[in-house]
């Protein structure tokens, strides 16, 4: 029984680990920011197997984003596209309405200036971000430091 118990905690924290490192196979667009060497629109990959930064390469460039830095992030959902109302309707009744996943991370680059990324991402890939984050980013959102982290509709 003790054996049965352990097999079935250690397959829970691999499909654990393997959620949060999902993201790595999916492509990640670099949507806009102040990181001078990715040009804006360049789709990349994330790899977050390094344990002290997130790292976004693509062929024009890469960018590495320290967690102990981080000092908020954000995930938002927009509709993809913007009808009026009728139309809107009309869309709602024949295809689900398709939406857009962008998350928002803030951190202290070098030389203390501010440094921000905006990735655009699938709905499975944003979530998982977002677990990574909330556990290695620990000294982003704290209470009382006046950001609000995680999910903003």
């Amino acid at each position: 029984m003790k054996k049965l118990a352990v097999v079935v905690l250690a397959m829970a924290a691999a499909l654990g680990a393997a959620q949060a490192f999902a993201l790595e196979g999916d492509d990640i667009t670099y949507v806009n920011g102040t990181v001078p060497s990715v040009k804006e629109g360049i789709v990349g990959r994330v790899n977050v197997t390094p344990a002290l930064a997130l790292e976004f390469h693509s062929s024009a460039g890469q960018f590495s984003i320290p967690y102990a830095r981080i000092t908020t992030y954000q995930c938002r959902e927009e509709a993809k596209y913007h009808l009026g109302v009728l139309p809107a309707i009309a869309v709602g009744l024949f295809a689900p309405w398709e939406k857009l996943h962008f998350v928002t991370i803030t951190w202290q680059g070098e030389r203390d200036t501010a440094e921000v990324a905006t990735l655009e991402l699938s709905k499975s890939s944003s979530e998982a971000l977002l677990a990574l984050l909330r556990a290695r980013a620990t000294e982003a959102c704290k209470p009382g430091s006046g950001h609000t982290c995680g999910r903003v509709f």
